[in-house]
């Protein structure tokens, strides 16, 4: 699912979801500069810069960031940039599973390995040989829970949630 996020400072396109890529367009009062396309270890440095810059630390290097963008500006992309980082380096699944949507109800454990989800369909043609032999591990529910914690954990919350909402997702 590609994204597009419009903050004021810049608009940021993710078309790969977790292929490591973003183009960023800078926002100048003349309108938007040249799309630049930001990939791998050059995504992490200017997430640090924009940090830095709405931190307010003076001594960031103003590499692949415009000179005029300020403490305030910084901050107000910032958060549109984490979310775009996440995406373009994490994918869809991963991105979803951080910024859940409230009307969308409980989503299914994601594999950290292979990458399958805890819904009723596996498709076996996707599982690693580590899952198949020490079982699936999901994404962001602690170290210590297994698979078949966050599958129970999930199909409680989804039948709480169908049943305050009055419908099955």
């Amino acid at each position: 699912m590609a994204m597009t996020f419009y903050p004021d400072e810049a608009h940021i396109h993710v078309d790969n979801p977790g292929y490591g890529e973003l183009v960023l367009w800078w926002q100048t009062p003349d309108g938007p500069e040249d799309p630049v396309t930001v990939t791998g270890p050059r995504i992490a440095r200017l997430l640090e810069r924009i940090t830095a810059v709405a931190l307010g630390n003076p001594d960031v290097s103003r590499s692949m960031i415009p000179r005029d963008l300020d403490q305030r500006a910084a901050a107000r992309l910032l958060p549109s940039f984490q979310r775009a980082v996440i995406l373009a380096t994490a994918g869809t699944d991963r991105y979803e599973a951080l910024h859940p949507e409230p009307e969308d109800g409980p989503r299914p454990p994601i594999c950290v390995r292979c990458g399958i989800n805890g819904s009723a369909t596996i498709d076996d043609a996707r599982l690693s040989g580590y899952c198949l032999e020490h079982g699936h591990t999901p994404f962001g529910a602690g170290s210590g829970t297994t698979w078949d914690q966050a599958v129970t954990r999930y199909e409680t919350q989804k039948t709480l949630w169908e049943a305050r909402h009055g419908r099955e997702h």
